[in-house]
Parts: structure tokens; sequence; C-alpha cells
């Protein structure tokens, strides 16, 4: 893939909310529920298969989406297009991967990679 991948932050609890890529202090295991081992992200797609693994009930993959079960009953659907992503296209090259969780204040952490 040519050209400079830009990276985002999201976080869904009862919605969405971008945060903005600032440092900030992960929780450690002892907070609860956290799939999270590493605050660098360089391999989401590994961290984020330890996060469905231990998170069945609320995060699942199907395909290039990512399903997200709020607290709310309400889900949230993220989608990937990794397709646009190797076809060098940038208007609609996104990958999305599940990183984090914690359970005491109900924040999914997502990893989005831009082109």
């Amino acid at each position: 893939m040519l050209g400079v991948r830009k990276h985002a932050w999201l976080g869904a609890a009862l919605g969405l909310a971008v945060t903005s890529g600032m440092a900030t202090t992960l929780p450690t295991a002892g907070t609860g529920p956290y799939c999270g081992v590493a605050d660098d992200f360089k391999k989401a797609d590994e961290q984020e298969q330890r996060c469905l693994k231990q998170l069945p009930r609320i995060a699942n993959r199907k395909g290039n989406a990512l399903v997200l079960h709020l607290d709310s009953g309400a889900v949230k659907t993220v989608r990937s297009d990794p397709k646009a992503c190797q076809d060098d296209n940038a208007k609609d090259c996104v990958e999305s991967r599940l990183v984090g969780y914690h359970e005491r204040s109900g924040l999914f952490i997502i990893h989005n990679a831009y082109y």
C-alpha cells in the first residue's frame, strides 16, 4: 500500500466518542476485563483476536464488520474496507480493530487505521 496511514482512536460506550490519540495510561489487569496488552497497537490484529476470545458475548467479527453489543442493548457495527486499502483507494480505506475494553467504564477501544 502506498501513502501514509493515519491513525485515530474510537471509543464506544453508550455511543461513540472520538479521542485525540494523545498518550493515556491504560488500565491494568486488576481493574476488570481489559483485553489490550500494549499501548502501541502495532499488532492490532493480534490484540483484536485476544479481545474477541475474551469478550464473546459483547464483541464479534463478521467478515469486515466488527459488531459491538453496548450496555444499553444497542448494537454498533464498525466496518473496515481492506480491499480499498489494497487498491490504494485513500477515500474509502479504513481498517478497524478492537484493541481493548474497559469494563468499569463500558469503553471499547477501537484502533482505526486510515490510508
